[in-house]
Order: structure tokens, then sequence, then C-alpha cells
């Protein structure tokens, strides 16, 4: 893991210093924004300090697209693309999850068994200062459509039809002042939870800020489907097993009349399935198995709900779950058709942040503003940008004290790799090197039985007269 460990480093050693020079940019936009409030610049002044504007703008670019060997080091795992255009829009989308274990643009390294340490510094994490998030309707169905603003205030469509909905609204958001100037607004279809916790399909209107940080923080459940079980053979004579989540069922061959589950408890049952039994049968078998374990005191799997549907079985994790169960997988000898990969099929993933190619960055937005307010000679306008750019300069600050903190803790990490290796040189030295001392003295023992040997043959073996005759 040392290798892993040397070359995170470096990668975070790379990303500090790039937003080290981002920071310093902004720096000096402010010292800008200062002078321009004042009023008290010349026309050649004023023209001067717009050039400076456009080379920052260019470098802040030129930063953000900053390479570690060949790999990009803000735009996440799309590393052989640059995070921004010339003009300062986003080449990629970037996503961030709330939940650790969601596969989204971060970047882990390995540093020890099972220990992972992410490295990479998403560029919205920097180059974005404000955040808004996603808008949903009501429910659509016979009701007026409604969107509620994060300050509470309604806006009401005057309509249940979501086509002729999303018409009015786009329409509200081309007028002067609206405040859902900056929103996209498409219908969405999402599986949730009705109130016997399965799956039933909703839409709303959803609205998406389009200039800022996105953050969806709707809550979705965690669906997953098995795809076609296969009826076991059988021909061992040994019960085959459906596992989930750590829990057990043993399925037999045998005399169904007695009623399934048996043996029920906190960590399986057994059901017992007759000879020819179809995979419809044994899904439905498995999942009446599977839902009396839920219900046992102390099951893992307790709030879960099991459906099966054709030949396989679908489970939805508890609603209060999110989406921590992702990574959950079915297992045993039933020979599950579909590939892991397809088998769970996560219907929402929770909290997550993020940008969409094109959108315009923040901190681009914010040096275009400025660099018109100040053509404009807008001065209280630009005294007012001062807040906005100290909210960027304390975004860039803390992007920077997490990315040092990696460092130190890789730093760490590589510091007990190489206390390890010695410790490990240390205990294969004791195994298996030798003991010179003792090595020295079975040399001697040795060396003293051969000469005694040869001092023996010399006086048995006597030379005679006609030894030297020859």
């Amino acid at each position: 893991y040392q290798k892993n460990v040397d070359d995170a480093v470096s990668w975070l050693e790379n990303t500090e210093s790039s937003v080290e020079n981002i920071n310093k940019a902004v720096h000096r936009i402010r010292d800008i924004a200062v002078q321009g409030a004042n009023g008290v610049l010349t026309a050649e002044e004023t023209q001067k300090i717009q050039q400076e504007l456009k080379h920052l703008k260019s470098q802040i670019i030129s930063i953000a697209n900053t390479t570690y060997g060949s790999s990009y080091i803000f735009s996440g795992k799309k590393i052989d693309q640059p995070l921004l255009d010339e003009f300062g829009n986003y080449n990629v989308d970037l996503i961030d999850y709330l939940n650790p274990h969601i596969v989204d643009d971060k970047k882990d390294v390995q540093v020890g068994t099972g220990e992972n340490i992410g490295v990479n510094t998403l560029g919205f994490e920097i180059f974005e200062g404000y955040e808004k998030p996603v808008i949903y309707s009501n429910v659509v169905g016979n009701n007026d459509i409604v969107l509620t603003l994060p300050n509470g205030e309604e806006i009401d469509t005057k309509t249940s039809n979501p086509e002729k909905a999303l018409e009015k609204l786009k329409e509200m958001s081309q007028e002067y002042g609206s405040p859902l100037k900056g929103y996209e607004f498409e219908k969405v279809d999402i599986e949730e939870l009705n109130n016997n916790n399965r799956l039933a399909t909703r839409t709303y209107i959803k609205a998406t800020p389009t200039d800022v940080l996105v953050v969806d923080e709707k809550t979705r459940p965690a669906v997953w489907d098995t795809g076609n079980i296969t009826v076991p053979e059988f021909d061992d004579g040994n019960p085959a097993t459906f596992t989930f989540m750590g829990v057990t069922i043993d399925i037999v061959k045998g005399d169904t009349t007695e009623a399934d589950p048996k043996n029920l408890n906190a960590r399986g049952a057994t059901i017992v399935v007759e000879e020819g039994i179809s995979s419809e049968d044994l899904a439905k078998k498995i999942e009446g198995a599977l839902q009396a374990v839920s219900e046992e005191s102390g099951s893992k799997i307790e709030g879960f709900t099991f459906e099966a549907i054709g030949e396989g079985l679908r489970v939805v994790a508890p609603e209060t779950a999110g989406g921590r169960y992702n990574k959950e997988t079915f297992g045993g000898t039933l020979g599950i058709a579909k590939e892991v990969d397809e088998q769970l099929v996560l219907s929402g993933k929770g909290e997550s942040k993020s940008v969409a190619k094109g959108q315009k960055a923040g901190i681009i937005q914010l040096i275009e503003k400025l660099e018109k307010e100040m053509m404009e000679g807008n001065n209280e306008e630009i005294g007012n940008l001062l807040d906005t750019i100290d909210i960027y300069h304390r975004t860039i600050l803390t992007a920077k004290s997490e990315i040092g903190a990696k460092v130190n803790r890789m730093k760490l990490v590589s510091d007990r790799i190489e206390g390890d290796i010695i410790n490990f040189r240390e205990l294969q030295s004791q195994l298996e090197d030798a003991d010179m001392a003792e090595t020295l003295m079975e040399l001697m023992n040795e060396e003293n039985v051969y000469r005694s040997a040869l001092a023996m043959g010399a006086r048995i073996i006597q030379p005679s007269l006609l030894d030297f005759l020859r």
C-alpha cells in the first residue's frame, strides 16, 4: 500500500498548491472590488483593472484544469476531461452523494485492508459559493400543482395538468424578478413507498437550479430485484440456501403438507418444497419465509418488504434506511440469473450535490458580474459583491483545510506502513535468520569431528616400505 499512499500524497499536494493559487487570485479580485467600490478610479484605471480581471479569470480557468500526470484533478472520476471550457462552463457532470457507499465522482485510494481514503476534490467544492435545493411539487393528481420555494412561498400553477403547469412555470421564470429565475422544469416519475410499504409510482414537477450548486434532498427507497431464481436440483441430498443480509433460508425437498416456514428465528428459517416446484412458487415460498424472519425480534432484516414478482423476488429497504443498504448483495446457491450490478436496482440514492455540464462556474459568474458593474460604474453594486467574494474565499479555505487534513492523515498512514514493514522484517528475521554464535559452534564441532576422523584413518592405515618403493 505504500505506493498508493505516496501517489495519493503527491495528488493531494498538487491539489493543495492549486487551491492556494486560486485563493491568491480571489484575494486579488477582492482588492480590485474594494478599489472599484470607492469610486475614485479614473476611466483609464478602470480599463486597466478590467483587463486584469480578464487575466484573473483566465488564470482561474487554467488552474481549474490542472493535471496530475495526465489526469485532471478537479474533474472527479472523469480524469480525461478538463473541468472548465475556455468560457468557464463545466465540461463534465459532477455529483457527490451524502451516503459514502454510493458510487459518485469521489475517488478513494486503498491504503490498508478495508481502509479507503478519499483523495480528490470536486471542482464545485472550490468554484461554487452558493447552493439551492431541487424543488418538487405536490403529487400530480386531481389538485392544482403547487411548488413550495425554500423560503416557504408557494407558486400555484392553477392547473392539475402537468404539461400546462410546465408551460406556466417556464413563462413565470422569464418574468423580471421572478423567484423561479434560474430553474429548469420537468415532469418526473418516482417510485416511492405507499402506506403498505410497497413501491408506487408517483408523478411530480421537478424544478432544478441551473446557475448554482444543486442539492437534491428527496429520499427514495433502496430496491433490489433478484432476477429469475433457479430451482435447485437437490442431487446430493443437502439443502439449498438463499441468503440475504446475514439471514439464511434453507430449502429442502420433502413433505409439503406441513406449514412453512420451519425452524424460524431471527437468523433464518427452513422451507420445504416438493419435486418439480416452479420458480414462481419457489419465489413465493422464499418471500413468505423472509417476511416471517423480518418480524422476529432482533432480525437484521426488520422493516424490509419482500415481494415475489414472476420467477424472482423484489426487496425494498425500510423507508428510514435511505440508500444505506445499496452495497449489500444477494447470495446462496440458487443460481440467480442477473449479474450483481443488474440485480441491485436502487430507485433513489438520497441527498446529493451536483453541477451539470454546460453550467457556468459560480466564481466565473462572480468575476463577469464584477466586470459588468465596473464598466457601468455601479459602485454600490460593487460594494455589495464584497460579501459574495468573502463567501467564495471561505469556501476555498474550507476546501484547503480538508485537503491539508487528508495530507496529514496520509502521512500518518505512511508512517504506520513503514512501521509495519520494520516489524514484519524483525519477525521474519526471528523466524528465518541464523544464530551466528550457535552456527559457529556447530561448524567448529563438525570440523573437529572431521579432523578426528582423518587422524584415526591415518593411524589405522600405516604406510609400509613397499609404499615408498613405489
